[in-house]
């Protein structure tokens, strides 16, 4: 799906579309390598930005789900993404071409961050991790469930890209201080696999999948979580990865009489 998207915005913005990005005299003004692989404009921070969009496929029975999210600039030009992703479900998927066509209009909502009510605050977290996390420590993906400050500066790290990429508020110079364990989990690895055009391979590519709850003063970190919610977590995020949501962990009723 990233990459039939990728291909139709190219095809609908593109000027030279059978150049390369990097060596194409027009990219400079082209819209296109901006939203799809935007380079830093100043000496700070990473080599790239993070791409203004964010795309979620999901199965629902025999239909298929897709959410476009857009953020900063690609914002104002949601009308091009909409006809792109459209473009692309209509020509099709898989090397079969399977076309997706809609089967109820498309539509636009503002995308919210999860947002707790204050009176469960004191209620164990749960964090679901819909797709393959991939958080890198010591060269390599972890393996077993995160503990909760390693998610808290995972966020920081998403929050302060946005920031370079979007003019978003900068997230605060420190991590709050908290004191949160792992009550429970239940994860495993999943491995997914994709075919790379560019590369002319096949790619296998994975990360945790599965749940965790956690107890203590998780709720000074809420900001992070909801900055999570809407952008995810680690690596390979346009590609899917990193899918988190984010709920409560309520005490069964107890019996009265």
């Amino acid at each position: 799906m990233r990459g039939a998207l990728g291909s139709a915005l190219r095809a609908l913005v593109c000027t030279a579309p059978r150049r390369r990005c990097e060596t194409c005299s027009h990219a400079k003004g082209c819209s296109f390598p901006e939203y799809w692989q935007p380079i830093r404009e100043t000496p700070r921070g990473p080599l790239y930005r993070l791409p203004p969009w964010l795309l979620r496929v999901a199965w629902r029975g025999e239909e298929l789900a897709v959410t476009l999210r857009l953020f900063g600039q690609a914002r104002g030009d949601s009308a091009r993404f909409r006809i792109a992703l459209e473009s692309a479900l209509a020509r099709g998927l898989t090397p079969a071409r399977r076309p997706f066509l809609p089967v109820t209009p498309t539509v636009e909502v503002p995308a919210l961050g999860w947002s707790p009510a204050e009176v469960n605050l004191q209620h164990p977290l749960l964090v679901y991790f819909r797709s393959p996390l991939r958080l890198i420590r010591d060269g390599s993906p972890s393996a077993g469930a995160p503990d909760f400050a390693t998610l808290v500066r995972a966020a920081a790290r998403r929050w302060r890209l946005a920031a370079l990429s979007w003019g978003w508020p900068s997230p605060p110079d420190r991590l709050p201080e908290m004191r949160v364990e792992a009550f429970r989990s239940e994860v495993r690895w999943e491995d997914h696999t994709r075919r790379s055009a560019r590369q002319r391979a096949t790619l296998t590519l994975g990360g945790l999948v599965g749940w965790a709850s956690y107890e203590g003063e998780w709720a000074v970190a809420v900001d992070y979580l909801r900055v999570a919610s809407l952008l995810g977590l680690g690596k390979l995020t346009t590609h899917g990865f990193g899918q988190v949501e984010f709920g409560l962990e309520h005490p069964a009723p107890t019996p009265h009489g």
